[in-house]
């Protein structure tokens, strides 16, 4: 079931996990670099309504 739901943005936060600039495992890096362009241009938008971005990166262990 599909429906619309409001909620405020100045009361929202995005967390982004685990988008490095570089991996070790090619496959991670081709996958960031896939979804780094789309991530940002959605993270603009979010800014932009006034949603709180939260990075959150873990160490490449």
């Amino acid at each position: 079931m599909e429906h619309r739901v409001r909620w405020h943005p100045d009361e929202t936060a995005i967390i982004v996990c685990d988008m490095w600039d570089d991996h070790w495992c090619a496959g991670a890096a081709r996958r960031v670099a896939e979804l780094a362009g789309p991530m940002n241009e959605m993270l603009e938008d979010a800014r932009r309504r006034g949603v709180f971005v939260v990075h959150a990166p873990s160490s490449v262990v």
